[in-house]
């Protein structure tokens, strides 16, 4: 009989740990990410001036801990299991029948609706508030029950089987931890993983993911390679400019971060937190230390480690940030009416310029002049990539396939483009075959080439300019 009391509970936190390793483990660690616990009177006043502060102090206090991906499983599946626990409890000394059956049917609902908010304080809430009343339902008189018919537990079972089972079909838990996949890996710099989540058929059914894919690709240093296997449709999906959402921001502190300029890192990484509860988060303090720290500002690594140091989890690795830079003066000081007055600004729409303008203040980076080329290309401004490459001196021994494509296009000989006869063969039949109009051909020769996106940018300029379609800003044109 005892263990019999245990299945039930048992099999739900199994089945919400599995599920949440399995399904959700990028999800939940970027909760800590975007979620803030500090001992500090400022994170305490804000936290309990809110509504249901407890459950804000203690969802706060929780998430931290979803770093590990393992713990973050651990205490869903352990706030799940509380939450059938308290009802059937409370349920129990109402004299419900079947109190189980009906307290692992609210569980699971509060399982699969927790998993689609983007922390952890709807859980939490739920969790607090079942026992809350589990607590008051013990002053009732207990009332006798008839033994639970068998077919109960069999039943309970099946509906946290079928909790599991609707997780890992619905497209949007599939999207939201594979985008949280790719933004953790990139900040990480694990390219190989963000390319193995942001493949072309996952970047057709979400464009979202496609920037990522290209910061990757940059990174491994395959770009002129393989830019043109995903649906690519201008340069409005190659990166996030313009985009003032959490996830354009973040991308964009990623991106210059990686392009070596972490003071542009730091305002976008800012603008991130502006869309956080607090205006500030794990993520954003780390991040912070880290720009701040390659920049030479160490009056401000001090300020931002020292904030961290007031979160548990992290305290003795801001504690050792803390040690390492005392006494440390900055590298670089900003006087208005010096570098201020005479520094480079950024456009919001331009990322080109912008490269440019990290160029010229003397920040070159592989990856820049890759986006640089990339942009060229998007821009089908093929005179000018031309000119560009002619002046470039590949390390690698070999010009890369798409840039191969795209000089044989502007008129570049094949033997000046890299291009192996083969290339040059498959050339011209493409040509032959689009002066035949033979577009069945054609496809087939340009699939998965920088050829099928220029013939793709010239359609669209001519029903553009037919008045099939209305014009567009970011269209380029030849």
């Amino acid at each position: 009989m005892k263990a019999k009391k245990f299945l039930i509970p048992a099999v739900l936190f199994v089945a919400v740990f599995c599920a949440a390793w399995a399904l959700q483990r990028y999800t939940l660690v970027f909760m800590e990410a975007t979620g803030l616990f500090l001992w500090t009177p400022d994170w305490l006043r804000e936290t309990f001036s809110e509504c249901r502060p407890v459950s804000h102090f203690v969802a706060g206090f929780l998430v931290q801990f979803y770093a590990v991906p393992a713990l973050g499983a651990l205490i869903t599946a352990a706030l799940v299991t509380l939450v059938f626990v308290s009802l059937s409890t409370l349920l129990s000394r109402l004299g419900l029948l079947p109190h189980r059956l009906v307290a692992v049917l609210a569980a699971v609902a509060v399982w699969v609706v927790a998993a689609f908010q983007p922390d952890n304080s709807l859980l939490v809430s739920a969790t607090l508030y079942s026992l809350a009343a589990a607590g008051l339902s013990l002053l009732l008189k207990k009332k006798e029950l008839r033994e639970r018919p068998v077919w109960e537990s069999w039943a309970a079972i099946g509906i946290i089987l079928l909790g599991g089972i609707l997780l890992a079909v619905l497209p949007k838990i599939r999207e939201t931890e594979r985008m949280a996949q790719v933004q953790l890996c990139a900040r990480n710099g694990q390219w190989s993983k963000v390319l193995k989540a942001a493949t072309p058929e996952a970047c057709r059914k979400d464009s979202r993911l496609m920037p990522y894919a290209f910061l990757a690709l940059s990174g491994e240093g395959q770009l002129g390679d393989r830019l043109f296997h995903y649906p690519v449709t201008g340069p409005q999906d190659f990166d996030r400019e313009g985009d003032l959402s959490q996830e354009g921001y973040l991308f964009n502190s990623l991106l210059y971060e990686k392009l070596g300029s972490p003071n542009e890192a730091l305002h976008n990484l800012f603008q991130f937190s502006c869309h956080l509860p607090h205006g500030l988060s794990h993520l954003s303090l780390y991040q912070m230390i880290r720009y701040n720290m390659e920049a030479g500002n160490y009056t401000l690594v001090r300020k931002y480690a020292d904030i961290l140091r007031h979160n548990p989890r992290s305290s003795h690795m801001a504690r050792q940030v803390l040690d390492r830079v005392a006494g440390l003066p900055d590298e670089r000081r900003d006087t208005l009416g010096h570098s201020s007055a005479k520094a480079r600004v950024f456009s919001k729409n331009r990322p080109d310029f912008n490269l440019a303008q990290l160029e010229l203040s003397g920040v070159s980076t592989s990856l820049g002049m890759d986006r640089f080329l990339a942009y060229l290309l998007l821009n089908a401004d093929l005179p000018g990539f031309a000119n560009t490459t002619s002046r470039l001196i590949w390390t690698s021994g070999k010009i890369p396939v798409h840039y191969q494509e795209a000089l044989l296009l502007a008129g570049v000989d094949g033997e000046s483009a890299g291009a192996s006869a083969q290339l040059q063969e498959k050339f011209a039949d493409f040509l032959s075959a689009l002066q035949a109009q033979d577009n069945e051909k054609v496809k087939a020769l340009t699939e998965g080439t920088y050829w099928a996106y220029y013939l793709m940018l010239q359609d669209r300029v001519a029903e553009e300019m037919l008045g099939r379609i209305p014009p567009h800003e970011d269209w380029p044109v030849n």
